[in-house]
């Protein structure tokens, strides 16, 4: 009934190990066996941002809140006494895990993960003042990310209330020589420089190179698909453009949201082809 309740929740709350919530974390850094710690810190907004050389890149802040709730939740459900003086046994030597949140209230809480039980349902866990401990292994699964998972892949950010304006522009191709070249190819070289926008009523139009009434089926896979648009493999520090096709590239999109801020995309060359400037 509801004493049996209440005292299972007790007993529950008993085993937590901290007391402060999601929002008073400040800083989360996760770092995996033989990898670099990735940290993160919330911003004035409550947005997150990288530290450190991965601060140009954009933080997955949907995900970043969901870890932060689940490290207010992490519990003791069993301690191992004796387990500090052999640390290797339990796969805390070196740890497959290492997670640090910082508190508003300026405390850092360090957790190391070993390997999981006999059980299958818990890990060993190490804090400096629980020891050595069991808790459930879906905190483990839950919180062993790479930076690829905690970076926010998608292309365009601005796009969370819709699509209102598209440019696109091909940068036009030149040949030594246009001689014998098919008239499709003769197309492909050429320059494009387009611009929609979609008005009060909900219809795209076209304002450049001429005013139009544009394709809609054609806009409108563009508003369903480029707001989770997302990037697969990243190269975050290139030593030259040129060798994505990126220093002339062969075109360029911008997109804008109702609130008329803009977001470019430059395309370039074709991931495994010949290295060329325009090329795509």
């Amino acid at each position: 009934g509801q004493r049996e309740r209440q005292i299972q929740r007790r007993e529950f709350d008993a085993k937590k190990l901290f007391e402060f919530a999601a929002g008073d974390i400040r800083t989360l850094s996760i770092q995996q066996q033989g990898a670099e710690a990735v940290e993160a810190f919330r911003r004035d907004d409550g947005g997150w941002a990288f530290t450190g050389a991965y601060r140009s890149i954009r933080v997955n802040g949907p995900l970043m809140d969901q870890l932060a709730e689940v490290m207010t939740m992490v519990r003791n459900e069993r301690p191992i006494p004796g387990a500090e003086e052999d640390l290797a046994s339990f796969g805390l030597e070196p740890a497959a895990l290492t997670v640090v949140v910082g508190t508003k209230q300026g405390v850092a809480h360090q957790i190391d993960f070993g390997g999981i039980d006999p059980t299958q349902r818990h890990r060993y866990l190490r804090m400096a003042d629980e020891g050595v401990f069991l808790s459930s292994a879906e905190l483990f699964s839950i919180m062993n990310r790479t930076l690829a998972e905690l970076r926010d892949r998608r292309l365009f950010t601005n796009l969370t209330e819709g699509l209102a304006r598209f440019e696109y522009k091909r940068y036009l191709v030149s040949a030594e020589s246009e001689e014998g070249l098919s008239d499709e190819i003769r197309q492909r070289m050429a320059g494009i420089d387009d611009e929609y926008v979609k008005d009060d009523g909900g219809e795209w139009r076209m304002v450049r190179p001429v005013e139009a009434r544009a394709r809609q089926d054609h806009l409108q896979v563009l508003e369903r698909v480029l707001p989770s648009l997302g990037g697969r493999a990243f190269i975050d520090s290139p030593e030259d453009l040129s060798d994505y096709g990126l220093k002339q590239p062969f075109a360029r999109m911008t997109v804008y949201g109702p609130d008329g801020m803009g977001e470019t995309l430059l395309l370039g060359g074709i991931d495994g082809a010949p290295s060329a400037e325009g090329e795509a």
